[in-house]
């Protein structure tokens, strides 16, 4: 069974960053992990079959193989996505991994707004430089800081794409199937459990 989202209120501070208390809602990452055993044949079908299913479910493919692939399907669908594929095929290994990420989430956002401040700060030290070698020690430092605030604001977005959507792990794994000596044992095993187990 799938897990529910948790939406419990939560604060946090970085002790030393920032003297703000930034208060958020627990933040959620969810990964699917699926294995179907499937006839050989099958697993075409089944592959072509998630992907129409992809674009019901407006998620989207981040990778496609013969016989894998990986899907994310917005975190508000994810559970209907889930109920339409958990009985595609016989389950051969399910897995179903949650990830708080509330506290790195907060730290990340603590450092960008602490680095922001420190660019604006900077903007206007730059416009009262009194020399060249100030302006370019100044310029410097900016350019430092704006690049650790694209960083943070990278990771946020990645952050935020995490919690938007869940990922979907497929995969299909073959059925063996028996040649004509294993058809005759087959067909023995069945004979004798009928005459042993009677329903």
């Amino acid at each position: 069974m799938a897990p529910s989202r948790i939406h419990a209120e939560s604060e946090m501070s970085t002790s030393g960053e920032s003297t703000n208390t930034v208060s958020q809602k627990r933040l959620m990452t969810y990964s699917v992990y699926i294995r179907y055993k499937s006839d050989p044949e099958k697993i075409s079908v089944h592959m072509e079959y998630l992907k129409v299913l992809t674009q019901k479910y407006s998620g989207f493919l981040v990778s496609f193989g013969s016989d894998s692939m990986e899907i994310k399907i917005p975190a508000r669908r994810y559970m209907e996505f889930y109920e339409a594929i958990k009985n595609l095929d016989e389950v051969e290994h399910r897995d179903i991994r949650a990830l708080d990420i509330t506290e790195n989430y907060g730290n990340t956002e603590i450092r960008l707004n602490n680095a922001r401040k420190l660019r604006d700060r900077l903007e206007e030290l730059l416009k009262k430089a009194q020399s060249v070698n100030d302006a370019i020690s100044i310029e410097t430092e900016l350019a430092r800081v704006t690049e650790t605030i694209e960083i943070h604001e990278a990771t946020i977005a990645r952050y935020n794409g995490q919690v938007d959507n869940t990922s979907f792990h497929i995969s299909f794994s073959k059925k063996s199937r028996p040649g004509p000596v294993g058809w005759i044992f087959y067909g023995l095993y069945k004979g004798i459990k009928w005459l042993i187990v009677w329903d």
